[in-house]
């Protein structure tokens, strides 16, 4: 009779998931909301320097993702940023032409 030993394989961690309650800081991403609603006027009259493009604001949207990826949510910094971008797009004129060229192709 032969006896055949397959050593098991080494268990693994296991692995958090991307997202997770236990990960959201409600004062943390409140602070910086509200600091980027408070630079929004600050971001209004940059974009408007910049002639109203929404090409501005789509780089700088970019731009603000990228840092969101490299920082994984640690930099305070970087989520105002983001938050202020993103309220940015939805009231100043670069933000809302470019939302409306998205919707409508024109």
């Amino acid at each position: 009779m032969t006896h055949h030993h397959y050593p098991a394989a080494p268990e693994e961690p296991a692995a958090g998931g991307r997202f997770s309650l236990s990960r959201l800081h409600p004062a943390w991403n409140g602070s910086a909301l509200v600091a980027g609603l408070v630079l929004l006027p600050v971001t209004g009259k940059v974009l408007h320097v910049c002639g109203d493009e929404p090409g501005v604001l789509v780089v700088a949207l970019a731009a603000a993702g990228l840092l969101e990826l490299r920082a994984r949510g640690r930099s305070w910094l970087v989520r105002v940023l983001t938050c202020n971008l993103l309220a940015s797009s939805l009231v100043t004129g670069a933000g809302l032409y470019l939302w409306g060229y998205l919707v409508t192709g024109a």
